[in-house]
């Protein structure tokens, strides 16, 4: 009977410290993913896209496919994806986060720019819509979804986009070149300059077409 208990004991003992060994591993798996989570974030801040892509990807080998981490790590993944112009493997990553968080807002807005690259308009719309629904003042939705909207003709809904971002400090010296591109196709000529002279003060460097 002693003998018998020792075993029974002695298994408990293993799997509790199996338990835990395991706890540890996963534990400290999510530590070295947030480490170079934060990195790739940092080195994207730089506009250093080569370097984030880097630290997004270990970040994302390091955490559980289905967990909250790895679906945001995508999603910065797919925005950094995006600043590189990879449009069809930024489409993946947003697809693979919203897969775990499928009404994830950030997740919706990153699918919707690799959507409006990739000339998928519609499609493009109806993501930045919903992303918008959750998060209405989320500067880089109100972009996409003006660039749709002057992409499609409708030139009211994308200065009024526009004007969401500048309203929500956003974006401001790209938002006020929209406005002047939106102003010059209705043929308000000097309007449209003033605009685009304010988009060139705020940033010298300003891109004045549409992206």
């Amino acid at each position: 009977m002693r003998r018998r208990w020792k075993v029974i004991l002695a298994t408990a003992g293993s799997i509790l410290v199996g338990g835990a060994l395991v706890g540890w591993w996963y534990a400290d798996r999510t530590v070295i993913g947030r480490m170079e989570q934060q990195r790739g974030f940092e080195a994207w801040q730089r506009a250093e896209y080569d370097a984030a892509e880097g630290h997004y990807s270990a970040a994302i080998r390091k955490f559980p496919s289905d967990s909250h981490d790895s679906a945001r790590t995508h999603t910065y993944r797919a925005r950094n994806r995006i600043a590189l112009k990879r449009y069809d493997e930024a489409l993946a990553d947003a697809e693979r986060a919203l897969q775990v968080e499928p009404s994830d807002p950030s997740a919706l807005t990153a699918r919707g720019g690799a959507l409006y690259h990739l000339g998928r308009y519609e499609e493009a719309k109806a993501d930045l819509d919903r992303a918008l629904g959750s998060n209405g003042k989320s500067v880089v939705a109100h972009y996409y979804r003006a660039m749709v909207a002057e992409r499609q003709g409708d030139l009211d809904v994308a200065s009024s986009h526009y004007v969401d971002c500048i309203m929500n400090n956003g974006e401001i010296a790209r938002a006020n070149a929209g406005i002047g591109r939106v102003l010059r196709a209705k043929g308000l000529a000097d309007q449209a300059e003033t605009y685009f002279n304010e988009a060139r003060r705020i940033n010298p460097g300003a891109r004045l077409d549409l992206e």
